[in-house]
């Protein structure tokens, strides 16, 4: 059987058949599938229909991982900008609730001030009326 190595696999979205060849070569099929290397841009691969449809299984799992792979990368990122926009969203509180300490502490002693002017003012007050005059 000679197949182009221009082809690409319609069924599962394969779109370098190279690709499958090199992991085929390395990986998935060292069974009795005999590949020769590239000649004249095209592969020629000698072998039973028993071992094309196990070599078909094979790719086709490999590209099911491979999906898997990306849905869970996919997934985790997702998760991963979750966890950033609520870090944010909590930094942000946190630093408005400085600043509301702050403005209340500032507060606190603008009132704290005035108690003691007025204190002073009635302190002042009640020492006019009882002096003698």
């Amino acid at each position: 059987m000679e197949v182009p190595s221009n082809t690409e696999n319609k069924r599962k979205g394969v779109g370098d058949y190279r690709v499958i060849h090199s992991l085929l070569k390395s990986v998935i099929l060292p069974i009795d599938v005999q590949i020769f290397e590239e000649a004249g841009g095209v592969f020629h691969i000698q072998d039973s229909y028993d071992s094309l449809l196990r070599l078909i299984h094979h790719v086709d799992h490999f590209v099911e991982v491979i999906k898997e792979v990306r849905r869970l990368s996919k997934k985790a990122e997702e998760k991963a900008a979750q966890i950033n926009r609520r870090v944010d969203d909590a930094q942000l509180s946190r630093l408005k609730a400085e600043d509301e300490t702050r403005s209340l502490k500032k507060r606190v002693k603008r009132l704290e001030s005035e108690l003691a002017k007025a204190e002073a003012r009635v302190f002042k007050e009640r020492k006019v009326r009882r002096a003698p005059g």
